[in-house]
């Protein structure tokens, strides 16, 4: 807007400075006129005025001219304006439009990088759960031939203590024998009888 201001007053400092231009060399003239004899002065009167109505036309032409060049630059320049706004405006548009695809795209890795810290973490749970299942089972396989030999040992000893029984022994002297304890035989011939009852 001051571009248009200054552009103006440009155009009507060439107007004031033609136009003082103009008068000057009309007084010149006029003085050169007034020099010569009285034909020459009738004759001079009529080429002033004539001068006079050319060099208003001329400035008037000269003015309007201006006129609509300062109106085409105005225009110009308003729809120059107009478009660096618009531009502006669609920046911003897109400017906001990317700052909100990079805002979910942010959330979007904070999810995921969340979901990746989980599923390392019950990874880990799982892998350290397979590696104890492993470790029982091969516990429980290296205990499985002790067991059968602690029951086979448990077996014979109740045989045992049966057939000292049968030979009429009392349950010290079986216990004595066996190197077990007198609770001990007590307790398998007590459980035994049950058994022996079902038979």
């Amino acid at each position: 807007m001051t571009q248009l201001l200054y552009i103006l007053l440009g155009i009507g400092l060439i107007a004031i400075m033609l136009s003082g231009l103009s008068l000057w060399l009309f007084k010149r003239k006029r003085q050169e006129w007034i020099g010569s004899d009285a034909n020459s002065s009738m004759q001079h009167s009529e080429l002033n005025s004539l001068d006079r109505t050319s060099m208003e036309t001329t400035l008037k032409r000269f003015v309007q001219q201006v006129k609509r060049e300062n109106e085409e630059i105005a225009e110009n320049l308003h729809a120059k304006i107009e478009q660096v706004r618009k531009s502006q405006q669609e920046v911003v548009a897109s400017t906001t439009q990317y700052e909100q695809k990079n805002r979910s795209l942010q959330l979007e890795i904070e999810k995921l990088h969340h979901q990746f810290m989980e599923l390392q973490k019950s990874h880990a749970l799982l892998k350290k759960g397979v590696e104890q299942s492993q470790m029982l089972s091969q516990a429980s396989v290296n205990q499985q031939p002790e067991i059968s030999q602690d029951v086979l040992a448990l077996k014979d000893r109740y045989q045992r203590v049966f057939e000292l029984v049968q030979q009429g022994l009392t349950t010290p002297e079986i216990a004595k024998k066996l190197g077990a304890g007198h609770g001990e035989i007590e307790l398998i011939l007590t459980l035994a009888e049950p058994i022996e009852r079902e038979a």
